[in-house]
């Protein structure tokens, strides 16, 4: 292993917020010490503290995060080589925190092979150029190679025109970023996704009306026991049909024991459970509802109608395309 030795960042620590700076701090060594372990090959010139801290935006839940620079050995880039290159195989452009248990971890700590570096600077990537310009409190460790270097690249102007380009870019990302943000704050998304149910009213004689689902649960009625039937010449609106004897035998709102006695009393007298309804929308074993979809079903014309029924189909597909813009 690389034998380094890191700054303690008093600075740093004293205009930091995090909560217990030292335990985290220690945690961040510990990762660089095992990065460079697994890693004998790469020599590291720089190690910076990035992110909310170096902004003075730390929270006191806030980790630290880390970006570099390594030299990887000739011989370790050279070995096994063959006429005319280089083994790729070889080369670590970038090293960063392992995998845990088969899995990918989040790197808080990536550093770069000096060449991998120099062709990112050279695109003035603005990550790469937070590197490149790090306060002196959040330098954890400098090789005096790296002031060489950066003198040297100060007085070749590494900032091109592409720099706008670059930033121009980095700055839409975020700002579309926040502007989602900002709406999900704005125009909250209920825990519980809201499903056509939400959208259609009961309509009664007097033209008042009432949601569907407190009309349910007032009047403790399964949706799943109801029938509905277009209403002709008339956008969105259907006549409700209850299923009572199907109610009996399934209802979640009817006492278990009730049901159990109700369904062996028909299958005994050879009568059917009910008269089949599919309820206002589908619902999944687990009996959520499922479906973006109204359902309508066969009703007989002997049986009398429980209510009108208005579905806002419109106000339900503004509801789900709002749910993508915030959530997509």
């Amino acid at each position: 292993m690389n034998d380094i030795r890191l700054n303690n960042l008093e600075v740093l620590k004293k205009g930091s917020k995090i909560k217990d700076f030292d335990s985290e701090y220690s945690m961040f060594k510990s990762k660089i010490n095992k990065m460079l372990s697994d890693n004998p090959d790469c020599t590291p010139i720089l190690i910076i503290i990035t992110g909310s801290s170096s902004y003075k935006l730390d929270l006191e839940e806030s980790d630290l995060d880390g970006k570099g620079v390594y030299i990887q050995d000739l011989d370790s880039i050279l070995s096994e080589l063959k006429i005319g290159q280089a083994n790729s195989l070889k080369y670590k452009p970038q090293i960063g925190e392992s995998s845990e248990n088969g899995k990918k971890a989040k790197e808080d700590i990536v550093l770069y092979e000096l060449g991998r570096y120099l062709e990112l600077l050279q695109d003035n990537n603005p990550n790469i150029l937070e590197i490149f310009s790090s306060p002196d409190d959040c330098i954890v460790y400098k090789h005096p190679i790296w002031d060489e270097l950066v003198n040297t690249l100060k007085n070749s102007d590494v900032l091109t025109k592409k720099c706008y380009h670059t930033f121009h870019s980095y700055a839409s990302q975020q700002i579309k970023k926040a502007s989602g943000l900002n709406k999900k704050i704005n125009n909250p998304i209920d825990k519980e996704r809201k499903t056509p149910i939400d959208f259609s009213y009961v309509i009664f004689d007097d033209d008042s009306t009432m949601n569907l689902r407190s009309y349910l649960e007032k009047n403790k009625l399964d949706q799943r026991m109801c029938g509905l039937t277009k209403t002709s010449h008339a956008k969105d609106l259907y006549s409700l049909y209850y299923d009572i004897q199907s109610a009996k035998s399934f209802s979640k709102h009817e006492d278990i024991k009730i049901r159990e006695e109700h369904r062996v009393s028909k299958k005994l007298s050879g009568e059917t459970m009910g008269f089949g309804y599919k309820g206002i929308i589908k619902e999944n074993e687990e009996n959520t509802e499922i479906s973006n979809e109204i359902r309508v079903s066969s009703v007989p014309t002997s049986e009398k109608r429980m209510c009108i029924m208005s579905y806002n189909k419109d106000g339900y597909m503004t509801y789900c395309k709002r749910i993508y813009c915030v959530l997509g």
